[in-house]
Formats: structure tokens, C-alpha cells, sequence
């Protein structure tokens, strides 16, 4: 039996108050959606095995390696993890990890972590803690870490070289440095942190140190001198300055750059800066490393380099970094509509939507001739849910520069947003006739065949997404929705439990394709569908 669809007026109509209720939180999209669509199916969830896996890689970036007994394995999506392994992250590498109890784990660069013993849960199986029989517990040895567990409370400790931490249904983020200093920010929840010396609860917003022999000095925040490390002294607390910078690391920051935003540019000079921005969008990051590093060397401060130095900084989650290049662009070059619009990026994943605004402004304001700029203004008018004028903004970028990618998915994303779907499917031939192995141009296509009812072409196309930028969340999400319907309960809610690990602007601001898909009536759909499973 088949359901009318909504028509585009009445998408319209319900679009703006559905998504204000999804905005928020940066969470509360994907959470809604768990809780609504997949409560009877989580309850179904069986308890793991010895022989099952004790988790899989999300997302991968740089090297990762899994050591495993004697053996060093390249860490991939297709390796299960398996109680006893060691997870270590090289320099500018990032790994996203989802464990089969619903433990979610982030690790940044030049990281270490054990799973040293795995709860027998599953996703959604509520089951008591007795004894500590089914407490997952890791060792951290070293970096940075962002872990989320829901469920009783201890279900999960971390163990450090200086600290245990028991977590009670929480999102935390860690830092270890090489002497074994730790630093403990709890984001939601409450975590009690010990060692021999003492123990302190950790609410929402605070945050633990415990000292190792030196005076602490992390990236994120200097403590005052009254509080040095203490190596035989117990941990201490105080309140979080600001809880972002604790975990900006662990975000994924979409962005580029056009060719077409840069006006002063030799022939040389542009076929060297679209060389570089070719690997960057191929995902051939150390690639672009090198090849930047070789044009800066005799270019150091030209403003086109600085910015794409920015874009590499941001697709390891380096955000100062980031931020510095951005700046010393616009100092050489107050005009660099790119470096604002990169700016005005990463405020909309940080949920700053104010400041993305000003700073979409200043993009326009130093170059109305820019794609860029264009198209930071409409995925800020985007998440300020004024439609007609994210598309009339995508529309203004495509027409500035007609390769441009991120103008073309853009603009048809809006399209499917409007209930347009035969432009959008339009636009988005012509995408990916321009770069058919794109992940954003093929993660748009799988909704829009989900929506023609095209399951298992959607599926390839989902797939083929994650394959080729395993940062991006969307892709995950809709092949959970594909799953769903396919009834393969398990596996789509691992899909989307996978696909909230990945919150990226994608997923908040350019995309909310899951939400376009609830207007729809696809959601209605569903539910109906699982009823009857």
C-alpha cells in the first residue's frame, strides 16, 4: 500500500516549526528520531557473544593502526574490533568508533586506547549492572578522547595512567598527556574520577584535573598557577570555561574553496592552488599537506595558500590552527571573502549562528564576485530556516561558478527540502556527470532515489558515500532509513546511532535530509511499515 505524499505547500507549511523543534540541540535530531522510529526495534536487540565483534571503525582519517596481539593491522570499516586491542592514531589522524554495547568513542591525533573488556550489552538492551560484570572498561594511554554512553550507571570506566573515571550515563571528553596529567570535561552527565588519593564528582559543565610532574599546559586551557600538578596529590575540579573547546577537535568541519573566489591569481598560480584543492576534495589530505608545503615555501603569505592550509587544518579538526591561517589571510588580504566564509563554516558547526551570519556578511561585503561567499550565505540562511533565500543564495554561487560542487548540492538539497524533486534529481545528474565519485553528490543522490522508491540503488549510492568520506553523517543515516525498510532492524539503528557520531554542518545545517524526509511523509511510512514487521 502506498501513501500520498505531502504536496510542497503543505511541506512548506510544517517544515518550520518541525525543524525549530530539531534545531535545538545538536543532538536532538537524530535522538527524536531514535526514540520515535526504532524504540520497539532497540528491544529486540540480543546480547553479544564471545564471537561477535566488540565494535567497528566509523570513520578513519590518517593513519590508524589496531595492534592485536603480534600483529599491527591498518585500521578500516571492515576490521571488527575485538576485546584486548589497542587503538593508536598517528600524527593528524582521527578515528570514530561506535562499540556494539552503544558506547561511542572519538580519538584524536597521536592517541592510544585499549578496549581492555567489553559490557555483553547491546544496543538498547537494558540490562542491569551487577557486580561490574557488565562494565566496559578502556585504558587510555594517551591523547585526546571523546566517549558518550547512556545506560546504568559505571557502565563504563576509563583508566588512565594517573585517574579511573566511572561514568553515569554521560558525554565526557579526555586528555592524557605523555606524563599522565589528565584532563577529565564532562559535556552532559556526571562522571566520579578517582586515584588513591581521593575522588571527585564531575557534574555537566565541570571539569577534573589530576596531575602527573609538570605544570599543566594543554592546548584547550592553562590553569592557573595555584594549581599545579600534584603527583601524589588527589583529582580536583572547576567549572568549565567553555565547553566547546574541550571537544572542537572532535567535530567534522565541511568547507572549500572555489578557484572563482580569487581574483589576482597568475596561470600558474591557479593551476598550482586547483592541483591542491583536487587532492584536498579527493580526501587526499597528506597529499595537499605536501604539495602546499612545497607552493608555500616560495609563497608563504599569499592569502589563496593560507586559506587552503585552513581547509586542510579544519579536516583534522585543528581548529586554532584554523583559525590562525584564516587571520593571517585576511591580514594580507582584507578582501579574502574565502577566509570569511570559511570562518562563517565553522561557526555554523560550532552552532554560532550569529556569528556565521556577520561573517557570511563580511564574505559578501569583500566580494560579491565569490562563490564562496554566496554559498556561506545560504547555508546560513539555511539554518535560520529561510528557504527561499538559502536557495536564492545557492543559486547566485552556481551561476558565479557552474563547477562548483558544493553550489550544485547545495542548491538541489534545497530543491528536495521544497518538495522540488525533479529539479533537485536534475541538478544532481548534472553533479555527478562533473565528479561522479563526489560523497556529497552521491550521498544526495541515495535520498533522492530512496524517494522515487529506488531502495536498493539508494543503498549502493549510500554506501559508496561512506566508502569515499567516511566523516560525512548523512550517508549513514540514509542507509538506516534503507535498512528500516528493507526490515534489517539491527543493522539501521547501528547505522544511525553511527550516523550521530558524525554531526558535522553537513548534517545540521546543509543537509537535515532525514528531517526533509519526515515532512515528507517518509517517516510516516515507516512507522506504519514497523508496525506490521
Amino acid at each position: 500500500m502506498t501513501y500520498p505524499q505531502r504536496s510542497g505547500r503543505a511541506l512548506r507549511r510544517n517544515l518550520r516549526w518541525r525543524c525549530l523543534f530539531v534545531f535545538e540541540g545538536r543532538q536532538a535530531l537524530m535522538r527524536t528520531l531514535l526514540f520515535g522510529l526504532f524504540l520497539e526495534a532497540l528491544l529486540w536487540a540480543a546480547p553479544v557473544t564471545a564471537q561477535e565483534r566488540a565494535g567497528r571503525f566509523v570513520s578513519v582519517q590518517g593513519s590508524v593502526e589496531v595492534l592485536r596481539g603480534s600483529q599491527s593491522l591498518p585500521a578500516t570499516d571492515q576490521l571488527p574490533l575485538q576485546t584486548g586491542d589497542v587503538i593508536r592514531t598517528g600524527p593528524n589522524a582521527r578515528a570514530a568508533i561506535l562499540l556494539s554495547d552503544g558506547t561511542k568513542l572519538k580519538l584524536g591525533a597521536n592517541s592510544t586506547i585499549q578496549l581492555k573488556r567489553l559490557s555483553p550489552e547491546r544496543l538498547g538492551k537494558v540490562t542491569p549492572v551487577a557486580a561490574g560484570g557488565l562494565q566496559t572498561v578502556m585504558h587510555f594511554f594517551l591523547g585526546e578522547g571523546w566517549l558518550q554512553r547512556t545506560g546504568p550507571p559505571d557502565a563504563l570506566e576509563i583508566e588512565t595512567p594517573t585517574v579511573r573515571a566511572a561514568t553515569k550515563g554521560t558525554e565526557f571528553a579526555l586528555d592524557v598527556a605523555p606524563d599522565g596529567s589528565t584532563i577529565v570535561s564532562v559535556l552532559d552527565g556526571h562522571v566520579r574520577v578517582t586515584n588513591p588519593q581521593g575522588d571527585v564528582l564531575v557534574a555537566e559543565g565541570e571539569q577534573a584535573w589530576i596531575g602527573g610532574t609538570q605544570w599543566m599546559n594543554l592546548k584547550y586551557g592553562v590553569f592557573p598557577k595555584e594549581y599545579p600538578y600534584l603527583g601524589q596529590g588527589g583529582p580536583a575540579k572547576r567549572a568549565l570555561r567553555n565547553r566547546l573547546d574541550a571537544v572542537q577537535w572532535s567535530l567534522y568541519y565541511p568547507g572549500t574553496v572555489s578557484p572563482k573566489d580569487y581574483r589576482a591569481l597568475s596561470p600558474e598560480e591557479l593551476a598550482e592552488f586547483e592541483a591542491i584543492l583536487a587532492l584536498y576534495r579527493a580526501r587526499q589530505l597528506t597529499g595537499a599537506r605536501e604539495q602546499l608545503q612545497v607552493a608555500r615555501t616560495a609563497r608563504p603569505t599569499a592569502p589563496a595558500l593560507l586559506d587552503l592550509a585552513a581547509l586542510l587544518f579544519l579536516a583534522q579538526g585543528q581548529i586554532p590552527e584554523a583559525k590562525a591561517a584564516l587571520g593571517a589571510a585576511l591580514t594580507h588580504d582584507p578582501t579574502d571573502a574565502a577566509a570569511h566564509a570559511l570562518l562563517a563554516e565553522v561557526a555554523l558547526v560550532q552552532n554560532r549562528i550569529a556569528d556565521a551570519a556577520a561573517e557570511a556578511d563580511q564574505a559578501i561585503a569583500a566580494n560579491r564576485q565569490a562563490p564562496s561567499a554566496w554559498l556561506a550565505v545560504s547555508h546560513v540562511r539555511q539554518s535560520q530556516f529561510r528557504l527561499e533565500e538559502a536557495l536564492q543564495a545557492a543559486a547566485q554561487a552556481r551561476t558565479l561558478d557552474p563547477q562548483d560542487i558544493r553550489a550544485l548540492v547545495q542548491e538541489a538539497t534545497l530543491l528536495f527540502w521544497m518538495d522540488r524533486t525533479d529539479e533537485a534529481w536534475a541538478l544532481t545528474q548534472r553533479a555527478q556527470a562533473l565528479a561522479p565519485h563526489d560523497a556529497t553528490v552521491l550521498s544526495l543522490l541515495g535520498f533522492l532515489e530512496l524517494a522515487r522508491g529506488e531502495k536498493q540503488a539508494a543503498l549502493g549510492s549510500f554506501r559508496l558515500a561512506s566508502e569515499t568520506d567516511s566523516t560525512l553523517g548523512e550517508p549513514h543515516l540514509g542507509t538506516g532509513l534503507v535498512l528500516l525498510r528493507l526490515g534489517q532492524v539491527a543493522e539501521a539503528v547501528e547505522e544511525i546511532e553511527a550516523a550521530t557520531m558524525l554531526e558535522s554542518q553537513d548534517a545540521l545545517f546543509r543537509g537535515y535530509l532525514g528531517e526533509s524526509l519526515y515532512c515528507s511523509g517518509f517517516f510516516e511510512r515507516i512507522c506504519r511499515r514497523g508496525s506490521r514487521w
